[in-house]
């Protein structure tokens, strides 16, 4: 019985497969447009951001004291301008001015979803932070800017903008309970490279 089962499984499929398609029913495609084009021409609008930036910011500890660290991020064009590969290095600066030896890191993945017609990133952080966020993009004002909740349920918002004078200022705020954004964290970077 299994070998007649096996054979008639075989013999749907071949006749499901290899049979001859019906004129007409061949898949349609065009040649004025290739597949990933649409989120290329995207993607290849970030120059403004392309390359290595060094710089140094603070952050907010719980006690209110503002923490400074050294920063270095790249940012890298993958594949054929499909995404952007972005990678963040993150050194504490110690109160005599000494950079710690501990480094933390972010890895983060940009990419242009044709079919919501959004920049998105995935984003993951050495302290085990995972996210996918869509990105408002303005490639004219040379800003970006997402907002997520955190696993604790708060409200935060990320942005960045690179000044005409080159200049990468990026900044981290939290939603208060009166509707009003508390800066946790800024950075300023330049680009090294």
């Amino acid at each position: 019985m299994k070998t007649i089962l096996r054979i008639a499984v075989f013999s749907l499929f071949s006749v499901l497969f290899f049979l001859p398609q019906a004129p007409g029913s061949e898949a349609q495609t065009t040649t004025s447009e290739q597949p990933g084009q649409e989120g290329r021409a995207a993607i290849s609008k970030l120059d403004f951001v392309l390359g290595e930036w060094e710089g140094e910011g603070w952050s907010l500890a719980p006690s209110g004291e503002r923490n400074r660290f050294w920063i270095k991020e790249s940012y890298v064009y993958r594949g054929a301008k499909d995404l952007m590969d972005m990678e963040g290095r993150f050194r504490d600066i110690r109160p005599d001015g000494s950079v710690s030896p501990i480094e933390d890191y972010a890895l983060g993945v940009l990419f242009y979803d044709p079919e919501s017609k959004e920049y998105r990133m995935w984003h993951y952080s050495s302290n085990g932070t995972v996210f996918t966020v869509k990105m408002d993009m303005d490639i004219k004002a040379r800003t970006a800017q997402y907002t997520r909740k955190t696993a604790r349920g708060d409200l935060s918002k990320f942005t960045l903008v690179v000044g005409e004078d080159g200049v990468w200022v990026s900044k981290i705020e939290y939603l208060r309970p009166d509707s009003t954004w508390f800066k946790v964290l800024e950075f300023r970077m330049k680009r090294v490279k």
